[in-house]
């Protein structure tokens, strides 16, 4: 979009200048997808001014960072706008690039959609993350934990799939263009899918899906690793066998 970011939907000029992107990195090339990914598929695919600071986690938790100075509520991620606004919040964070890149839906029903699924999105991340283990609570995933997953898969995540599916259409779309609701669902599925955690349905909407949106080349560059020079690090990672 070049240094003109448009405010997308509602029209005009919003600010001139990139947007900086702040999430923790495994180190300065590396970041964590975690809840950044959706947020960093929302800015290369809406063709967004901005940069990327990664935060190491051990600066962060290590007090080397002033959190309340970076982050009004003092954690990741963070939005800064030129004017030097921080926007913090996963959901807030990814609905204002999905503003300033014209992705939040084109009318009412697109929209109202975007942000459902924005918020299920998030939903499901977080049951997803704090039920199955991550890079860093794999090492003590054992005892009831990995069966409490399993029934979280079942009882939970099963239904929520066959809710996604019954939203989407034939041709694997929740909205009639590209959304920042529909990029947040993807992050989600990816992240499990790479975790290996599958549930006993068969999503075929919801694969043509998930396959389109793999085939969108903003985050084909994430994945691959050509996107601001930065590679990405998975965060959920597979039940240890």
């Amino acid at each position: 979009m070049g240094q003109a970011c448009s405010s997308g939907t509602d029209g005009g000029i919003d600010f001139v200048g990139p947007v900086e992107l702040c999430y923790f990195g495994l180190d300065e090339k590396t970041m964590l997808k975690a809840r950044f990914l959706a947020i960093w598929a929302c800015a290369e695919c809406g063709g967004l001014d901005y940069t990327i600071k990664p935060i190491m986690p051990g600066d962060w938790f290590g007090g080397k960072v002033d959190k309340l100075g970076l982050s009004p509520f003092g954690y990741l991620c963070v939005v800064k706008l030129p004017d030097g606004t921080r926007i913090t919040e996963t959901t807030a964070c990814l609905l204002t690039v999905g503003k300033v890149t014209g992705l939040l839906g084109q009318g009412t029903k697109d929209q109202g959609t975007s942000y459902m699924l924005a918020c299920k999105a998030a939903e499901m991340f977080t049951d997803f993350t704090s039920k199955g283990p991550t890079m860093f609570t794999v090492q003590d995933f054992k005892g009831d934990k990995p069966k409490a997953f399993e029934d979280w898969k079942t009882n939970n995540l099963a239904p929520a799939i066959d809710q996604l599916e019954k939203l989407c259409s034939a041709d694997g779309k929740f909205t009639s263009a590209l959304t920042a609701g529909e990029i947040a669902v993807w992050a989600c599925l990816h992240q499990m899918k790479g975790a290996e955690c599958s549930v006993n349905t068969t999503p075929g909407k919801l694969a043509t899906f998930y396959n389109r949106m793999e085939a969108l080349p903003g985050i084909k560059k994430i994945l691959a690793g050509q996107s601001k020079g930065y590679k990405t690090s998975d965060y959920a990672v597979p039940v240890p066998k």
